[in-house]
């Protein structure tokens, strides 16, 4: 019995038996993490490849539908938006790289819920998948847009700031036409119409705002050298009661170019009726006065604005455009040739300056009426527009605004597809190159 107790006592054969079971949980676990976790992986560099497709195609498709587009491209991967787990997501808000930061990129996320096998015993899941714990496994992808070459109706050239604003204004219809900020893009209350709505800086207007633009240099710089030489030794203002001397109390326009010093006033309504009439006007501004200054068939016209820089003094020079306290109709047609070619109404940038220049512009309710084919150019002013701008009246279908800021307020009205005859009407609208020659996978 002793030599059996000792015999017994030094029998390791049965030990494996406990070790096993104490290291079965381990065992077991070290497993599950080199196979099932391995799983995932694989599963996330798939989706990822799906992500990544699916944000390219968001990014061309690059409208209202571009979440259907990226998940029917996740789709042709299998990664169907509801089906076994999956959820394919997306927004055209995502922070796109560059200086400033804007968020005009486009993002899709595929995320499916994996099945937890062996993994369970060591890991309880971050989600659920018909009612058990899962693992969620998630590919990110962000694109962005193509940058075609894009023309614009509205320009606004400041800097800095809202170089462009609406607010609340309801009959605002830029269809047809997109809108540009060398700074940034504000709209309120209201829906534009417009196609793009771009900014260097930031941007919620058009059917697809786009940030991070580039900016555009004035390209009617060259138009200052098409205003006739300033012969004015005075420029009568009007005074308080609204009244001009004599000497510009206008009654008719005759010759293709005449010039005024200081402020004028129609006294009747006006019909132009040589084509490419210059009205160039030095300090001052043009009053209807309540008449109708209008073209005759086959006529057109471009209104000027110059003078000199005024910083001291006790005048106010008045520079902007078109006035009237009683109503009046301004309709214009720009020449469809010569260096004026599609210019309607414009102010001299580099002569405009100083403290005491009157040179912003509020066109209000309908004093006067705009009937304009044709080119706005106030490159030194802040043009508001409350008003309605129609075309000329029989005229083409054009209106282009450049001005150093633009807000459209409360009733402003842009007449429908505004560009859709520029190109008959003699106006080259402001244009920027695509940059981009397709789209790119950003993150």
């Amino acid at each position: 019995m002793l030599r059996g107790a000792r015999r017994l006592w030094s029998e390791d054969r049965g030990n494996i038996g406990p070790i096993t079971a104490l290291l079965i949980v381990p065992i077991i676990g070290a497993m599950a993490m080199g196979t099932e976790t391995s799983s995932w992986f694989m599963m996330q560099r798939a989706q990822q490849n799906a992500a990544d497709s699916a944000a390219l195609a968001a990014a061309t498709n690059a409208g209202p539908n571009y979440l259907a587009e990226a998940r029917g491209v996740a789709a042709n991967y299998g990664y169907v938006n509801g089906v076994n787990g999956v959820t394919v997501t997306g927004i055209n808000t995502a922070p796109c790289p560059g200086t400033p930061v804007v968020n005009t990129c486009y993002q899709v996320t595929v995320s499916r819920a994996a099945p937890i096998y062996l993994t369970r015993i060591l890991y309880g899941g971050d989600t659920t998948l018909s009612g058990v714990p899962a693992k969620l496994v998630v590919a990110q992808s962000v694109a962005k847009p193509r940058a075609l070459p894009t023309t614009y109706c509205m320009l606004g050239l400041a800097g800095t700031g809202n170089a462009f604003r609406i607010n609340g204004g309801p009959n605002v219809d830029l269809t047809g036409c997109s809108i540009h900020s060398n700074s940034s893009m504000v709209c309120n209350g209201t829906d534009s119409h417009a196609s793009y709505g771009d900014a260097v800086g930031t941007s919620n207007c058009g059917a697809v705002p786009r940030g991070n633009q580039d900016p555009i240099t004035d390209p009617f710089l060259a138009l200052q050298n098409e205003i006739p030489p300033n012969t004015c030794s005075s420029y009568p203002q009007a005074n308080n009661q609204n009244v001009v001397p004599a000497t510009n109390q206008i009654s008719s326009i005759s010759g293709t170019t005449k010039k005024y010093c200081g402020d004028v006033k129609l006294t009747q309504d006006i019909t132009i009726t040589q084509p490419n009439t210059i009205i160039a006007v030095y300090n001052g501004r043009f009053d209807l006065a309540g008449f109708k200054l209008s073209m005759a068939a086959g006529a057109s016209a471009t209104l000027m604005f110059s003078g000199t820089a005024q910083n001291g003094g006790s005048v106010t020079y008045h520079h902007y455009p078109v006035s009237s306290v009683n109503g009046g109709i301004l309709d214009v047609a720009a020449p469809t040739s010569g260096n004026l070619k599609g210019v309607a109404i414009m102010q001299d940038r580099t002569r405009l300056t100083g403290s005491k220049n009157d040179k912003d512009f509020t066109y209000s309710g309908q004093n006067p009426e705009l009937n304009i084919t044709g080119l706005i150019y106030l490159p030194s002013a802040n043009f508001t527009i409350s008003g309605a701008i129609d075309h000329q009246t029989g005229g083409l279908g054009c209106l282009g605004v450049v001005a150093q800021t633009i807000l459209v307020n409360g009733n402003g009205t842009i007449f429908n597809n505004p560009t859709s005859e520029c190109p008959q009407a003699g106006l080259t609208l402001p244009t920027i190159p695509g940059s981009d020659a397709r789209q790119s996978l950003v993150r």
